[in-house]
């Protein structure tokens, strides 16, 4: 079970690389950047809690795409030891582009921002789903989200105008 929860571990750190090499080279995976216990927070002692469960729940459910969303968004949240974004700004980040991949809003405090996202992704591109685009426009996608929040961080005045006229 260990190398097979290694296996997929790897392989949700490799997506997310191929996702954010034109932002940041993340390099290859590392355990150290998760908490595997139960705890119920996002960060803990400088780690993203990633429960050990939800991991073994994937691999023995079908991979789940419930369960798929939280890993990818956890995975997301990671970097933010590499963007050094706000936690509201990698939340912000990890939700919108699982937004984007998955085809629905998350339930959670950025569903505004989310929306932002998803209506730029669909007027770029046209009745195609995320996993129908090629990686560069996938890359080039993320890193004009991530463009866009880090102007949002500076300019406050920027956010409200761009969430307002959604």
């Amino acid at each position: 079970m260990e190398k097979k929860l290694d296996n997929l571990k790897i392989q949700f750190w490799s997506k997310i690389r191929d996702y954010f090499k034109k932002i940041h080279d993340i390099g290859e995976f590392n355990d150290n950047l998760f908490n595997y216990d139960d705890i119920p927070r996002v960060f803990y002692k400088n780690r993203v809690v990633l429960p050990k469960n939800i991991l073994i729940k994937y691999l023995n459910n079908n991979n789940l795409v419930e369960i798929e969303r939280f890993i990818l968004n956890t995975f997301i949240l990671s970097l933010n030891l590499f963007l050094k974004f706000d936690e509201k700004n990698i939340k912000i980040l990890a939700d919108s582009i699982c937004c984007i991949e998955f085809g629905s809003i998350e339930g959670t405090k950025t569903q505004l921002e989310q929306a932002f996202f998803y209506k730029i992704y669909k007027d770029i591109i046209l009745n195609k789903s995320f996993n129908d685009v090629g990686l560069e426009e996938k890359q080039n996608l993320i890193k004009n989200i991530y463009k866009k929040i880090n102007e949002w961080n500076k300019d406050k005045s920027l956010y409200r105008k761009d969430i307002d006229n959604l």
